[in-house]
C-alpha cells in the first residue's frame, strides 16, 4: 500500500484578480482530462469541494480547444 505523500493540511494558494476584473481572490483552476464520466464527475466534485475551479474534457483534442 502506498503512503500518501501529501501533508494532511495543504493551504490552497489564491491569487489577486487581474486588473480590470472583479476584485477578490481567484481560485486555482484545474483542467481534468478524463474519458470515464463517473471518474471525471468524482474528480470534479472533490476538487470543487476543496475550492478549485474545474474544467472537464473527455479527451486531449477537446482539451486543446
Amino acid at each position: 500500500m502506498r503512503s500518501n505523500p501529501m501533508p494532511a493540511e495543504v493551504q490552497r494558494p489564491t491569487k489577486e484578480a487581474p486588473k480590470g476584473s472583479p476584485k477578490g481572490p481567484v481560485a486555482p483552476y484545474i483542467l481534468v482530462v478524463e474519458d470515464e464520466d463517473s471518474l471525471a464527475t468524482l474528480l470534479q466534485y472533490n476538487l470543487d469541494k476543496e475550492g478549485y475551479g474545474v474544467a472537464l474534457c473527455a479527451d486531449g483534442e477537446e482539451a486543446e480547444r
